[in-house]
């Protein structure tokens, strides 16, 4: 049986992530889940990813690889710049969340339009796009904004309210090819969002499963 350990910020996320990662993959997979929440908060209060973040990361991954899995995933896009640092260093597969999304993003848009709650999932998945975009030679423009207030709801259990804020937010979206929804814990609302905005949505839970399942068949 092959072994997924997922790295997690948020519980809505770790809540539905494995079920629908064994949905994709198969069910012949183990899952094993570390939670620390301090990977999005120490970002959201400081609005960039510190060094003692990176360290925390760096340490959890350390301690999901006592777990000898066979692909370490972290489900967290503002760590996104920080697990490609890493990654040289690893000797299995270790996926960010978002990077299949960010690929699909630059492949089908020119004006795309980001949604965050996280101020540094915003600014991640801002820049995580640009770079795309000029490694593939493509220009795009990106305007990304975050939502505090959806943040601080999603962080004391009120789902209700932080997708009523999401959804307000998405209100104001106009004239772009699509919108990126930057963190897993908005993607259930990627229905929605495209019925009030009218433009193509991206999430990344769907197309991170698409990468654990392509790197487990690989193994």
């Amino acid at each position: 049986m092959k072994k997924v350990t997922l790295i997690h910020t948020v519980k809505s996320v770790l809540n539905m992530f494995e079920d629908m990662a064994a949905a994709v993959c198969g069910s012949d997979i183990s899952f094993d889940n570390i939670y620390d929440s301090f990977l999005a908060d120490d970002p959201d209060e400081l609005g960039y990813v510190s060094p003692a973040c990176k360290r925390k990361l760096y340490q959890d991954i350390g301690s999901a690889m006592d777990n000898r899995p066979d692909v370490v995933v972290v489900t967290c896009s503002a760590m996104t710049e920080t697990v490609r640092q890493i990654r040289p260093f690893m000797d299995i597969p270790l996926i960010a969340i978002d990077e299949n999304m960010i690929h699909e993003a630059v492949r089908q848009g020119s004006r795309i339009r980001v949604l965050a709650t996280a101020v540094s999932s915003a600014a991640t998945t801002e820049k995580t796009l640009l770079e795309e975009a000029g490694r593939v030679g493509k220009k795009i423009q990106v305007v990304s904004t975050d939502n505090q207030k959806a943040f601080d709801a999603l962080q004391s259990g009120d789902k209700a309210l932080h997708d009523a804020l999401v959804l307000e937010q998405a209100e104001q979206v106009k004239g772009f090819d699509l919108v990126v929804l930057a963190q897993a814990s908005m993607a259930h609302l990627e229905d929605e969002t495209a019925s009030i905005t009218g433009c193509p949505v991206l999430t990344s839970p769907r197309l991170c499963m698409e990468e654990i399942k392509k790197k487990l068949e690989e193994i």
